[in-house]
């Protein structure tokens, strides 16, 4: 952040429990400096970021369910000597289709988590 001319003439104050701000001071050398930084940050607005994260989560559930599905194929294939292919390649098609769908989430969110 540049400096202002006239400097920073308002302040605000945030209640913390003591663990988040252990965390804020984990993430930054300065918790003002960190609040400010990451509040002007372009991420789209509220309702946008709440978008993306809802999205997020529902293809964060998506990817342990087509691993759990994984898991079961394994599991059958470790107990019978035999693998089924087609059960295998959908399950593979599930877990690219749920790339696809996170690497779109990260590009909405600016590339932030890349």
């Amino acid at each position: 952040m540049r400096k202002e001319k006239g400097g920073r003439p308002h302040q605000v104050k945030v209640l913390l429990t003591a663990a988040e701000r252990d965390q804020l001071r984990e993430r930054a050398a300065s918790v003002p400096r960190f609040l400010l930084e990451s509040s002007l940050r372009e991420t789209g607005t509220v309702p946008q970021r709440r978008a993306v994260i809802r999205d997020l989560v529902r293809a964060r559930v998506a990817v342990a369910l087509a691993g759990s599905n994984l898991n079961q194929i394994a599991r059958v294939a470790n107990s019978s000597g035999r693998v089924l292919p087609d059960e295998v390649v959908a399950a593979a098609l599930e877990m690219v289709k749920l790339g696809d769908r996170l690497a779109l989430e990260v590009e909405r969110l600016g590339g932030e988590l890349a």
